[in-house]
């Protein structure tokens, strides 16, 4: 979970075509419906490294389903 996060976004993922380079962006797409900290994120939890980091994160906006 959080150390698989922080190897991703420091370039060293073993499966990163870019291995050895620290992220530039953070494109993420949390659940919308996510309660809180009593639910466990790890989505959440890159984003919160990325920032730390000074990792650039953005969130695309969702829109309602249409029926």
């Amino acid at each position: 979970g959080p150390a698989r996060n922080k190897d991703m976004l420091l370039g060293k993922s073993l499966w990163d075509p870019s291995q050895g380079r620290d992220a530039d962006l953070l494109v993420a797409f949390p659940r919308p419906d996510w309660a809180g900290p009593s639910q466990r994120s790890g989505t959440w939890n890159c984003i919160g490294q990325a920032h730390y980091q000074g990792i650039e994160v953005r969130i695309p906006g969702y829109r309602a389903a249409q029926t």
